[in-house]
């Protein structure tokens, strides 16, 4: 004899084992659409940035608190440095460096268009690794909002059952156990 609320179990079950087989695909889809976007956006960035050297004008320094440039927070150290950039003209900055380097070393940074220091292109790895990385966290996201939707339903179909069970115990014994 199955209960009602055992039926509903069993479907659930169900549900959530075909969910897990159509997410796989699903999955897919959406690596495959992240490594689309992130291989334009790679593109896009070799063609409006590209690498200069600069040469450094003082030895290097720790950066002051009041430094803005949001590409010396990821260095310990800056020096000045001049460079040039595609369009001619000539610019001088503060610039990331290694602690300790001395005046007139060359540093290798990427610019954009009118020069400015600039992050560099996203490389094919990290396209790779965020097409792999959306793909299995898709994955892992729904089939885990499908789990937790299930086990709330579980608690509310045990509770059905312990209402049912104390229903069916005081119907046998009666209002009051004769004890």
């Amino acid at each position: 004899m199955i209960r009602r609320t055992d039926r509903i179990e069993a479907y659930l079950k169900a549900a959530i084992a075909v969910l897990v087989v159509a997410l796989v695909p699903l999955s897919v889809m959406v690596g495959i659409s992240t490594e689309r976007s992130q291989t334009e956006l790679a593109a896009q960035q070799a063609r409006t940035t590209s690498q200069v050297d600069a040469t450094t004008t003082a030895e290097s320094a720790a950066p002051s608190e009041a430094a803005d440039n949001a590409f010396v927070g990821a260095a310990l150290h800056v020096a000045p440095a001049t460079w040039t950039s595609a369009s001619g003209a000539t610019h001088t900055e503060d610039v990331a460096v290694a602690e300790g380097t001395p005046a007139g070393s060359v540093v290798t940074l990427w610019v954009d268009g009118q020069g400015n220091p600039t992050a560099p292109p996203i490389t094919p790895t990290a396209v790779h690794t965020a097409a792999i990385v959306s793909g299995v966290f898709t994955f892992f996201a729904v089939t885990s909002l499908a789990l937790c939707g299930y086990m709330g339903a579980r608690v509310m179909l045990d509770r059905r059952r312990t209402a049912e069970w104390d229903r069916e115990i005081r119907g046998f014994l009666g209002d009051e156990a004769a004890h």
